[in-house]
């Protein structure tokens, strides 16, 4: 199937395993209406109901432009039962990297 005239989103996956602390993709639906209002970049820390996916190797998500979004706040904690990816992730530095991908139409 084709992408859209006009539409555009992008994909992000994880580039390696992350450990489970690791903050996942923290995102608020298109109309997401709470007590504070309409989602904006200014309330977005604001305590309303949050939406969280977290990264796994393998899978990617697809967001569109409309979509507010970022890294879910986090504190990486090791875990023993996850130790190989813990330790990879330590001896890289603690990064977490993302490959992300812009699809759009060009017709």
């Amino acid at each position: 199937s084709k992408v859209p005239q006009g539409a555009a989103f992008t994909c992000l996956a994880p580039l390696s395993a992350l450990p489970a602390s690791v903050g996942g993709l923290h995102f608020w639906p298109w109309d997401d209406v709470t007590k504070y209002g309409k989602v904006t970049s200014l309330n977005m820390n604001s305590p309303f109901l949050q939406h969280v996916l977290k990264y796994e190797l393998g899978h990617f998500f697809a967001i569109d432009g409309r979509l507010f979004h970022r890294t879910e706040p986090f504190v990486y904690q090791s875990d023993a039962s996850e130790q190989s990816v813990c330790s990879a992730f330590e001896t890289s530095g603690h990064f977490r990297v993302l490959v992300s991908l812009s699809i759009a139409s060009c017709e």
